[in-house]
């Protein structure tokens, strides 16, 4: 991983002390960038897992209105009839 390559050249001993504070901003940084891009990710991820399940039910929804609709039409075609 990244991070871990950042560790191992931060213990190499040729860096010079402004390097190796340089790449620990970096590091930091970095780090502080993958977390937020993983709590983005999750959010994302539960808000679409949400909308799927809305537009599911809004498909049934849909399907009952379309039964019910057909019902009432045989409804008033059998009154009609008589």
């Amino acid at each position: 991983m990244v991070s871990d390559a950042i560790v191992y050249v931060l213990q190499d001993r040729r860096l010079s002390a402004a390097d190796c504070a340089a790449l620990r901003k970096q590091k930091v940084a970095f780090d502080e960038a993958v977390l937020r891009f993983n709590a983005t990710s999750h959010t994302l991820r539960s808000f679409l897992r949400e909308r799927k399940e809305q537009e599911l039910n809004l498909g049934k929804i849909g399907e009952q209105r379309d039964l019910l609709m057909t019902k009432l039409a045989r409804v008033q075609d059998e009154r009609q009839a008589r």
